[in-house]
């Protein structure tokens, strides 16, 4: 006969920090993943950003179930370029609504104009998106 002298609450605390662990890493991977993916955006030259609010709107957000957990600061990259940061953020919060389980890594570029700066075949996110997936394939 066998019999169980573990207690369970020992056991399920064991996999809730297990759990937790693991939780953590996701968030450093995504994170580094969020950072990096930014950091190419905003240093593209691929087009002039006159007012600077184009880079400034661009930023990441990692979610779990819908919920903002962390992400960029949308600071301005200009002195005038506070118009972005609100841009992105909003994007951000509109986004966040759709994607209600999981984890999720959203990457935007928040002025209304970004996609057909894009259209004209200047890059906005084109190279960001190529490195996110590159970097998530291998780290995640």
């Amino acid at each position: 006969m066998i019999e169980m002298v573990t207690p369970m609450s020992l056991v399920n605390d064991r996999i809730e920090a297990y759990a937790k662990k693991i939780e953590a890493s996701i968030l450093k991977k995504l994170s580094f993943i969020g950072e990096s993916v930014v950091a190419e955006a905003r240093s593209a030259n691929s087009y002039e950003d006159q007012t600077g609010n184009l880079r400034t709107s661009t930023g990441y957000a990692i979610l779990k179930d819908g919920k903002v957990l962390s992400g960029s600061s949308f600071l301005p990259v200009k002195i005038k370029a506070t118009k972005g940061g609100k841009k992105g953020k909003a994007l951000i919060k509109d986004l966040a609504s759709k994607y209600s389980q999981g984890y999720v890594l959203l990457v935007v570029a928040g002025m209304d104009y970004a996609v057909y700066v894009e259209a004209m075949g200047l890059n906005v996110l084109s190279s960001s998106k190529l490195l996110a997936e590159s970097m998530t394939k291998r780290l995640l």
